[in-house]
């Protein structure tokens, strides 16, 4: 069986949100047991990837076009986009609040800025998770239609 190179791409795509989704995860336990230097190397890991993905994608329409989109793929986009939108959001909120040094303790957690952090940050892991099933959902059909 040919892969396409548009499957190719897509494939190192899902394979990619999947890491970005367990760097999330890893973050997320990481807070929830103090470790704060930990969750904060976890999620820049995470917003790392999410930007080497776009840049890619970028790269992707110039060499090789756009797909024609069905329900799934807006679906997908949409949760993409929460993701890339909540994610700058929490990582805004904690420049904002001077928590990008790396060890640097965790505020009050009943401040508004901090409780405003965590909803994004809870937001951008649930679109991931969403994004990375509709991604293997569409990523499937795509491998289904291959000769």
């Amino acid at each position: 069986m040919a892969v396409d190179a548009k499957v190719a791409y897509w494939t190192a795509a899902l394979l990619n949100m999947a890491a970005a989704f367990g760097c999330a995860l890893v973050g997320l336990r990481r807070i929830r047991r103090g470790e704060v230097a930990g969750h904060q190397r976890a999620m820049k890991t995470a917003a790392l990837l999410v930007v080497l993905f776009l840049i890619s994608y970028l790269l992707k329409v110039e060499a090789l076009g756009r797909e024609r989109l069905d329900l799934w793929e807006r679906m997908h986009e949409t949760f993409v986009g929460a993701m890339v939108v909540a994610g700058a959001l929490a990582l805004g909120l904690a420049s904002g609040l001077g928590l990008l040094a790396i060890g640097r303790a965790a505020p009050a957690r009943r401040s508004l800025g901090a409780r405003v952090h965590r909803a994004a940050g809870w937001t951008a892991i649930a679109s991931c998770a969403l994004g990375v099933a509709t991604a293997a959902y569409v990523l499937y059909g795509m491998y289904a239609r291959l000769p």
